[in-house]
């Protein structure tokens, strides 16, 4: 009795414009945790759909999203995580000025296609990395529905890290809005946050616990911005 071969499952990868995804990396960058002990939070998920590219990063605090990347031509459906090491590795060749039309991504690696780049020497670019084998949370969770959210809430306080709102500041400064809209459900309800300018982005702020004297008793210090994401996000 013969055994048929297992059919390999297809990996999920996509193609998209260089320009495009340095954008959306930028964008999405600032949310990830920094503590590399928490491999699912410390990276840039991607959800590949037949509509185009999604893409999620979050550090338990705020939630940055980033929907409709288009793909180029070639895609396989599926989602995976890129660790935040390698995204700034390759905001890292952006910075370089390297000129390149579309980039494709994988599960285990960014490649700059031969044809595409323009380097001394040639050949392409790859950076390779550890696939993280980890679940990116349940982020529909946290989102209520459109319904939920009111642009102000008359007589109420709530509280914000302002360490979160810089950093939500440079995701939409990065993704080429100058302002944006906080929308509220509740007081311990997820802040929604906005920008016409960049309507493509959307931040999910959670409310900053506070004890009865007004001291915040949760806050943002082991996800602070390093140097490296702040010179990324320019």
């Amino acid at each position: 009795m013969t055994k048929k071969k297992s059919e390999a499952v297809p990996q999920p990868f996509f193609e998209a414009r260089f320009d495009d995804l340095v954008q959306v990396v930028k964008a999405i960058l600032p949310a990830a945790s920094k503590d590399e002990t928490r491999v699912h939070l410390n990276s840039i998920c991607f959800e590949i759909e037949e509509s185009g590219v999604r893409a999620l990063a979050t550090n338990g605090h705020w939630l940055a999203k980033w929907e409709g990347l288009e793909h180029v031509d070639e895609h396989e459906p599926g989602s995976f995580l890129v660790p935040l090491y390698a995204a700034k590795q390759f905001l890292a060749l952006a910075k370089d000025n390297v000129e390149c039309a579309v980039v494709r991504v994988y599960a285990n690696k960014i490649v700059l296609p031969p044809m595409q780049l323009t380097l001394i020497g040639g050949g392409e670019s790859v950076i390779a990395f550890t696939r993280v084998d980890a679940e990116f949370p349940p982020w529909r969770q946290i989102v209520p529905p459109d319904s939920a959210y009111a642009s102000s809430m008359a007589e109420r306080a709530i509280g914000v890290a302002c360490d979160y709102v810089a950093d939500v500041a440079r995701s939409f400064k990065a993704a080429g809005a100058k302002g944006f809209v906080l929308e509220f459900a509740g007081l311990i309800d997820p802040i929604r946050i906005t920008s016409d300018a960049a309507k493509k982005l959307l931040v999910i702020l959670m409310p900053m616990r506070v004890d009865t004297n007004g001291e915040r008793i949760e806050g943002p210090e082991d996800d602070a911005p390093d140097e490296d994401d702040e010179e990324a996000a320019q």
